[in-house]
């Protein structure tokens, strides 16, 4: 059997305008396979860069997000992350209008109470209640946060064992 037949223009069964067609197609196919390969390394590389922003003309702005500065900022920013939906009712401990356990987020508070024990840091851990005898413990700030959401969650997400909490 003769591969190409020259008087009726088939080539194994198939006329030669199929297979051109076939091979445009597959021209077709792996252009748009090495562009779109492009494309994805393009995005990859912008991921790793930022956050994409799409404007309405759809053109892809890479941004850098957003990092905290100040300690207040990365402090705020650290509570969010941590407690998560929470975040609101934990503001409202910490900042809120008639009761604020450290409406400025420091995490070097330190309030005496009448019995001599103290509340260290951005939640006002308590020495007393919690048995902590390492101060420079609480003062981290971010250790301060994580054992403010232990406190919190194991009092079944609530913020009664805050003297500002307990009406939230």
């Amino acid at each position: 059997m003769k591969l190409y037949n020259p008087k009726n223009q088939q080539f194994k069964g198939l006329k030669l305008k199929t297979w051109a067609s076939v091979i445009i197609l597959l021209e077709f196919i792996l252009i748009v396979s090495i562009v779109g390969s492009y494309a994805k390394a393009r995005i990859r590389v912008a991921e790793a860069e930022g956050v994409f922003n799409t404007l309405p003309h759809d053109k892809i702005v890479v941004t850098k997000p957003h990092t905290p500065y100040s300690q207040y900022e990365q402090v705020h920013a650290y509570i969010e992350s941590v407690f998560g939906s929470y975040s609101g009712r934990a503001f409202l401990v910490l900042q809120g209008k008639n009761c604020a356990e450290n409406r400025y987020l420091n995490p070097a508070a330190i309030h005496t109470d009448n019995d001599g024990s103290q509340d260290i840091g951005i939640f006002q851990i308590s020495t007393k209640w919690q048995g902590v005898t390492n101060k420079a413990f609480l003062m981290d700030w971010k250790t301060n946060v994580d054992m403010a959401w232990v406190i919190f969650r194991n009092s079944g997400y609530n913020f009664h064992l805050w003297t500002c909490g307990r009406g939230i």
